[in-house]
Protein backbone atom coordinates (compact mmCIF):
# COMPACT_ATOMS: atom_id res chain seq x y z
CA UNK A 1 0.00 0.00 0.00
CA UNK A 2 2.99 2.54 0.88
CA UNK A 3 4.42 1.95 -2.26
CA UNK A 4 1.14 3.08 -4.51
CA UNK A 5 0.82 6.45 -2.30
CA UNK A 6 4.24 6.74 -3.28
CA UNK A 7 4.07 6.23 -6.82
CA UNK A 8 0.90 8.59 -6.88
CA UNK A 9 2.81 10.98 -5.44
CA UNK A 10 5.16 10.72 -7.82
CA UNK A 11 2.63 10.45 -10.57
CA UNK A 12 1.82 14.05 -9.58
CA UNK A 13 4.94 16.05 -9.38
CA UNK A 14 5.66 14.73 -12.86
CA UNK A 15 1.97 16.22 -14.34
CA UNK A 16 2.40 19.35 -12.56
CA UNK A 17 6.14 19.73 -14.20
CA UNK A 18 4.40 18.53 -17.20
CA UNK A 19 2.06 21.79 -16.95
CA UNK A 20 4.76 24.13 -16.12
CA UNK A 21 7.01 22.97 -18.83
CA UNK A 22 3.36 23.37 -21.58
CA UNK A 23 3.00 26.97 -19.62
CA UNK A 24 6.26 28.42 -20.28
CA UNK A 25 6.55 26.97 -23.92
CA UNK A 26 3.16 28.67 -24.36
CA UNK A 27 3.96 31.83 -22.92
CA UNK A 28 7.26 31.82 -24.92
CA UNK A 29 5.37 31.23 -28.04
CA UNK A 30 2.72 33.94 -27.19
CA UNK A 31 5.59 36.44 -26.50
CA UNK A 32 7.30 35.76 -29.55
CA UNK A 33 3.93 36.51 -31.72
CA UNK A 34 3.30 39.52 -29.89
CA UNK A 35 6.76 40.50 -30.24
CA UNK A 36 6.35 40.38 -34.07
CA UNK A 37 3.01 42.12 -34.35
CA UNK A 38 4.85 44.94 -32.37
CA UNK A 39 7.73 45.12 -34.66
CA UNK A 40 5.36 44.75 -37.83
CA UNK A 41 3.12 47.70 -36.59
CA UNK A 42 6.03 50.12 -35.98
CA UNK A 43 7.89 49.06 -39.03
CA UNK A 44 4.62 49.84 -41.21
CA UNK A 45 3.21 53.40 -39.40
CA UNK A 46 7.73 53.61 -40.23
CA UNK A 47 7.82 53.31 -43.19
CA UNK A 48 4.08 55.00 -44.37
CA UNK A 49 4.62 58.01 -42.57
CA UNK A 50 2.31 57.22 -39.73
CA UNK A 51 -1.52 56.76 -39.84
CA UNK A 52 -4.40 58.79 -40.93
CA UNK A 53 -6.99 60.26 -38.74
CA UNK A 54 -10.80 60.08 -40.36
CA UNK A 55 -10.98 63.71 -41.68
CA UNK A 56 -15.15 63.53 -41.70
CA UNK A 57 -15.59 64.31 -38.84
CA UNK A 58 -18.05 61.86 -37.96
CA UNK A 59 -15.78 59.68 -35.75
CA UNK A 60 -12.67 60.22 -33.62
CA UNK A 61 -10.52 56.81 -35.43
CA UNK A 62 -8.08 55.99 -37.99
CA UNK A 63 -9.57 55.41 -41.64
CA UNK A 64 -9.70 51.94 -42.17
CA UNK A 65 -8.19 52.13 -45.77
CA UNK A 66 -5.21 53.78 -44.19
CA UNK A 67 -2.45 51.32 -46.23
CA UNK A 68 -0.84 50.91 -42.97
CA UNK A 69 -3.25 49.91 -41.28
CA UNK A 70 -4.38 47.48 -43.81
CA UNK A 71 -1.16 45.47 -43.94
CA UNK A 72 -0.90 45.49 -40.19
CA UNK A 73 -4.39 43.82 -40.48
CA UNK A 74 -3.46 41.58 -42.86
CA UNK A 75 -0.12 40.42 -41.42
CA UNK A 76 -2.23 39.49 -37.94
CA UNK A 77 -4.66 37.79 -39.62
CA UNK A 78 -1.70 36.04 -41.64
CA UNK A 79 0.63 34.52 -38.59
CA UNK A 80 -3.28 34.21 -36.30
CA UNK A 81 -2.38 36.71 -34.04
CA UNK A 82 -5.46 36.48 -31.64
CA UNK A 83 -4.53 38.17 -28.07
CA UNK A 84 -6.29 41.35 -26.92
CA UNK A 85 -6.33 43.52 -23.66
CA UNK A 86 -7.48 46.72 -22.52
CA UNK A 87 -5.42 49.50 -23.21
CA UNK A 88 -2.89 51.21 -20.34
CA UNK A 89 -5.42 53.98 -18.85
CA UNK A 90 -1.85 55.90 -17.94
CA UNK A 91 -1.02 56.02 -21.60
CA UNK A 92 -3.90 55.96 -23.74
CA UNK A 93 -6.87 58.32 -22.20
CA UNK A 94 -10.76 57.92 -23.99
CA UNK A 95 -10.65 61.76 -23.97
CA UNK A 96 -7.12 61.72 -26.15
CA UNK A 97 -7.64 62.54 -29.78
CA UNK A 98 -3.99 60.97 -30.64
CA UNK A 99 -5.12 57.48 -28.60
CA UNK A 100 -7.14 54.45 -30.66
CA UNK A 101 -7.72 51.09 -29.70
CA UNK A 102 -7.20 48.86 -33.07
CA UNK A 103 -8.84 45.49 -33.47
CA UNK A 104 -8.03 42.65 -35.78
CA UNK A 105 -10.05 43.50 -39.29
CA UNK A 106 -8.14 47.06 -39.09
CA UNK A 107 -10.91 48.64 -37.77
CA UNK A 108 -9.05 51.81 -34.98
CA UNK A 109 -11.63 53.96 -33.04
CA UNK A 110 -11.00 56.02 -29.22
CA UNK A 111 -9.91 54.36 -26.52
CA UNK A 112 -13.05 52.30 -24.10
CA UNK A 113 -11.32 51.71 -20.94
CA UNK A 114 -13.62 48.62 -20.86
CA UNK A 115 -13.35 47.13 -24.37
CA UNK A 116 -10.42 44.83 -25.48
CA UNK A 117 -8.12 45.93 -28.71
CA UNK A 118 -5.50 43.55 -30.20
CA UNK A 119 -3.40 46.80 -30.01
CA UNK A 120 -3.09 50.67 -29.02
CA UNK A 121 -1.51 53.30 -30.71
CA UNK A 122 -1.07 56.74 -29.51
CA UNK A 123 1.00 59.86 -31.60
CA UNK A 124 3.03 61.63 -29.63
CA UNK A 125 3.58 65.46 -30.97
CA UNK A 126 7.25 67.06 -31.25
CA UNK A 127 5.46 70.23 -30.04
CA UNK A 128 4.21 68.45 -26.86
CA UNK A 129 7.80 68.27 -25.04
CA UNK A 130 8.16 71.79 -26.93
CA UNK A 131 5.37 73.96 -26.64
CA UNK A 132 6.99 76.98 -25.27
CA UNK A 133 9.07 77.14 -28.15
CA UNK A 134 8.56 79.41 -31.44
CA UNK A 135 7.27 77.29 -34.35
CA UNK A 136 10.99 76.84 -36.08
CA UNK A 137 10.61 72.73 -35.63
CA UNK A 138 9.39 71.20 -38.64
CA UNK A 139 6.32 69.02 -37.23
CA UNK A 140 7.56 65.53 -35.60
CA UNK A 141 5.50 62.60 -33.72
CA UNK A 142 6.42 59.47 -32.78
CA UNK A 143 3.70 56.50 -32.12
CA UNK A 144 3.54 54.42 -28.73
CA UNK A 145 2.02 51.04 -29.42
CA UNK A 146 0.75 48.53 -27.15
CA UNK A 147 0.41 44.81 -28.01
CA UNK A 148 -1.29 42.01 -25.80
CA UNK A 149 -0.32 38.18 -25.52
CA UNK A 150 -1.63 35.56 -22.79
CA UNK A 151 -0.43 32.82 -20.51
CA UNK A 152 -2.51 29.86 -22.13
CA UNK A 153 -2.55 26.48 -20.43
CA UNK A 154 -3.88 23.77 -22.50
CA UNK A 155 -6.51 22.80 -19.92
CA UNK A 156 -6.69 26.00 -17.82
CA UNK A 157 -7.04 28.30 -20.64
CA UNK A 158 -6.32 31.70 -20.07
CA UNK A 159 -4.36 32.75 -17.07
CA UNK A 160 -2.71 36.04 -17.56
CA UNK A 161 -3.07 38.80 -19.99
CA UNK A 162 0.29 40.64 -20.20
CA UNK A 163 1.45 43.26 -23.04
CA UNK A 164 4.30 44.64 -24.98
CA UNK A 165 5.27 48.24 -25.52
CA UNK A 166 7.05 49.94 -28.01
CA UNK A 167 8.14 53.19 -29.74
CA UNK A 168 8.26 54.44 -33.57
CA UNK A 169 10.97 56.50 -34.19
CA UNK A 170 10.49 60.08 -34.82
CA UNK A 171 8.77 60.91 -37.67
CA UNK A 172 8.94 64.42 -39.74
CA UNK A 173 6.52 66.29 -42.13
CA UNK A 174 8.44 68.24 -43.65
CA UNK A 175 5.11 69.89 -45.54
CA UNK A 176 3.47 70.58 -41.66
CA UNK A 177 4.92 73.10 -39.12
CA UNK A 178 4.19 73.31 -35.36
CA UNK A 179 1.02 75.98 -34.91
CA UNK A 180 2.37 76.95 -31.27
CA UNK A 181 3.41 80.54 -30.46
CA UNK A 182 5.89 81.58 -27.75
CA UNK A 183 4.56 82.98 -24.74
Amino acid sequence: MREAIGGTWLFNIVIFFILLFAGYMCLSINYSKAFNVKDKIINEIERNGGVKNKNDGTDKGISKKDFAIKSISDYMKEVGYRSSGPCDKTIYKADDKKSFGCDRDGVCSAVNPNKKYAYCLREVTYDEAYKYYDNDFIYASYYQVEVFYQLDLPVIRSFFDLNIKGDTKMLYRINRRIDTKVK
